[in-house]
């Protein structure tokens, strides 16, 4: 399952001429949930050429107890308080972090929210994986019964928390707790349970359960077999569609989710206008533009498809390809499940002055989404350009409090006035070249994240466009995205979901759960890449990493998904 976290970045900078702060932070490990306690974790990240500093954090809990502590860090801090509060309810919690090295406060009363639960209801199992082997099945929405010291037994399924599910409302001081799936919600779906029943040791000052595996995991399979199958479009995504190489490829998961059953099926693609696909590896293929049909013979489980394909390279950049695809088998029992149509975007050689986002036009309503946009300049003119200022106002659908400053391609100071809702990049004498003279030389670019604000109805679009100004000349407005909440027509397209890290923070490794990753690609704040490592064991050494945040990418069977990770020794 996805890991609960609220995380907000303070402030962008504070600096002097001999050092930098680039950020400083704090997240609440499951946010949105009523723990048991409060829990903060204060971060920060810096650049001081003369050395380490001495920092104090101060945090005042607001009912009459403050947390004090001083330490020393070269370029990066990550600090854990906790606190028992009296009474549950909402609690506001102010910090402050101060640093020698500056003789000032990098941040002055920051508030944190915190939520605290009642003392017999706040304990809760965030990471489980719930699974069927043949056909391979991850169940989210399962009724658990945890049985408690004294003998009691509460049903519980899972509820919906910021971006994932958990199960909540176990009283800690009943623990140990045995755990199985709920024997009616077995019988109803006609599974059994496979594995052993899990148990629960003890619970963690903020409420978080421990179970000796990490996670508590239920192996199902079928009661009895099926006659007729389910055949399905399971997961699918574009992949590498690039134009300048004129080549990408779709890669399809169908299933047939009847237990112990086998069938033939038929599977039909609508590719674009001019896009062409490699049907060599396909049975009984046929390609009749723009339609593919091909056959999938003795479909028991799931089987990756993977269709190569060609297509013009003069496609723009960011075009949006979509690719509906649908299913067919002889007695199919669920036809709901049969449509899906996957959508990407193309990658091509610069186009100057435009604005890209990392998320189609139709977008999940039930999703926070997070938003990553690339702005994008040229000089084609006859003379370097001196100073550079972009000026990018926010779509009141964005949560402006989550933007953060991923990359740019020269120096750049970035400032956010919250009331005007703009943000503004100024690029101070970079003398960036004409086109004429040095092509390379004369691009920019500016690369950002946002997340749209939580709850947005269906219909609710967000628009962004960006001016960019040249020394003394008019803006260059570039193109407006235009991201609208909405459902396509059959099921949305997928992604791996159910990926979960732990522990995190950090120190030594983490391990993977939820699918098995097969590569790992780590980003530092800055987006570059300081690791890629083959996954053979669902494990991750971290040992040559430097304390910090970092933002891990993972390809796995369902997709690719990427989480923020901290590691701290």
């Amino acid at each position: 399952m996805k890991k609960l976290l609220l995380l907000m970045f303070v402030t962008l900078g504070l600096s002097t001429a001999y050092g930098q702060f680039i950020q400083v932070g704090y997240y609440v490990p499951f946010g949105s949930l009523p723990t048991c306690g409060g829990n903060v974790s204060i971060w920060g990240q810096f650049q001081f050429p003369g050395g380490p500093s001495n920092f104090t954090i101060t945090v005042d809990w607001q009912d009459g107890t403050t947390t004090d502590t001083t330490f020393s860090a070269t370029s990066f801090f990550s600090i854990e308080f906790n606190h028992a509060y009296a009474i549950s309810g909402s609690q506001t919690a102010i910090y402050t972090v101060y640093s020698d090295y500056l003789a000032a406060n990098v941040v002055t009363d920051v508030p944190v929210e915190l939520l605290i639960g009642n003392s017999s209801s706040c304990g809760f199992v965030p990471y489980f994986y719930i699974h069927q082997q043949a056909p391979f099945i991850i169940y989210d929405n399962v009724p658990l019964d945890f049985v408690g010291n004294d003998g009691s037994t509460i049903t519980i399924s899972p509820i919906g928390v910021d971006t994932a599910s958990m199960y909540y409302g176990l009283n800690p001081s009943l623990a140990p707790y045995i755990v199985s799936v709920n024997d009616s919600w077995l019988l109803n779906n006609g599974l059994i349970q496979v594995t052993a029943d899990q148990i629960i040791t003890g619970f963690l000052s903020n409420g978080e359960a421990i179970v000796p595996a990490g996670e508590l995991i239920f192996e199902l399979d079928c009661a009895t077999a099926m006659t007729d199958p389910d055949v399905v479009v399971n997961y699918g995504w574009v992949d590498a569609f690039v134009a300048p190489l004129e080549t990408g490829s779709l890669q399809i998961n169908f299933c047939n989710f009847a237990c112990q059953n086998t069938t033939d099926a038929t599977v039909t693609v609508e590719f674009p206008a001019d896009f062409v696909p490699n049907t060599s590896s396909l049975t009984n293929a046929s390609f009749v533009a723009p339609i593919l049909t091909f056959d999938l013979e003795d479909l028991n489980a799931c089987e990756w498809v993977l269709i190569p394909c060609t297509f013009p390279g003069i496609t723009p950049a960011g075009a949006q390809i979509c690719f509906p695809v649908s299913i067919t088998a002889a007695n199919d029992t669920d036809l709901s499940n049969n449509l899906d149509t996957i959508c990407g975007s193309v990658w091509n050689s610069y186009d100057p002055n435009d604005k890209h986002v990392n998320q189609p036009a139709t977008i999940d309503p039930d999703t926070q989404e997070k938003f990553v946009y690339q702005i994008r300049f040229q000089n084609d003119g006859n003379f370097p350009a001196v100073n550079i200022v972009v000026r990018d106002t926010m779509s009141t659908n964005l949560d402006i409090a989550t933007f953060k400053l991923l990359e740019t391609s020269h120096p750049v100071a970035a400032s956010v006035n919250p009331t005007t809702r703009e943000v503004t990049f100024t690029f101070n004498a970079i003398w960036l070249e004409s086109s004429d003279v040095d092509l390379e030389a004369s691009q920019g670019f500016i690369l950002y994240e946002i997340m749209e604000k939580d709850g947005l109805g269906v219909g609710e679009s967000i628009e962004n466009t960006a001016y960019i100004f040249f020394d003394f000349n008019d803006a260059i407005i570039t193109n407006t995205t235009v991201n609208t909440n909405n459902y396509p027509v059959g099921i949305m397209e997928n992604e791996a979901k159910n990926l979960m890290i732990y522990p995190n923070p950090a120190s030594s490794t983490i391990k993977f759960s939820g699918d098995q990753v097969q590569k790992v690609v780590l980003y530092d704040v800055l987006g570059q890449v300081v690791m890629t490592k083959t996954i053979t064991n669902n494990t991750l050494s971290l040992s040559y990493l430097d304390n910090g945040l970092y933002f891990i990418e993972m390809y796995a069977e369902l997709g690719i998904q990427t989480k923020r990770l901290v590691v701290s020794r």
